[in-house]
């Protein structure tokens, strides 16, 4: 298709600009590294920094929405968490996405589009805990989030965009 981004090699995902795949073969793990030429963190930090203008972040929710953002010349893309839960699930944002669905759609948003088109991720509430913020920050770096941005929510969270409240957090 025209105007379409298309690369016959597959990306690879750096991970501190290397990134550490483990291939399974009966039984064998064997690691192997390969190397990037800029992360997708680097990427976003990069525009910021030599930028004087502000960077727009068009929503998505797909590998097909990041595309065609990326063709109409978008320099960085943000993967909205309501997005993707009304497009997989047909619900609203209140807290129904797991982590799996939301990396699975992270990889898939960032294997449709150029390298040089960062993603910053909605990393919802984190998923949990001090752990498992954690968890969700290395799973989606890994699967090519160049940010994450993570709610101050408690659980369960309140869809904003059904005229919900927040249940908690600091006010400004």
């Amino acid at each position: 298709m025209a105007g379409f981004y298309t690369d016959s090699k597959p990306k690879t995902l750096p991970l501190n600009r290397y990134l550490f795949f483990i291939s399974v073969n009966l039984s064998l793990i064997i690691p192997t590294i390969c190397l990037s030429s800029i992360s997708p963190a680097d990427q976003l930090l990069h525009q910021a920094a030599s930028s004087k203008q502000t960077i727009l972040l068009p929503g998505i929710y797909d590998a097909l929405s990041a595309r065609i953002f990326a063709d109409a010349g978008s320099q960085a893309l943000f993967l909205s968490g309501f997005g993707i839960t009304a497009s997989l699930l047909g619900q609203p944002d209140v807290g129904v996405l797991t982590l799996t669905e939301l990396e699975a759609t992270t990889r898939r948003c960032y294997q449709a589009t150029p390298e040089d088109i960062p993603i910053v991720v909605d990393g919802d509430t984190g998923f949990g805990g001090t752990a498992n913020v954690r968890r969700a920050v290395k799973q989606l770096a890994c699967a090519g989030a160049a940010a994450i941005t993570i709610e101050d929510q408690v659980f369960p969270k309140q869809c904003t965009f059904l005229g919900q409240q927040s249940s908690g957090g600091i006010r400004v």
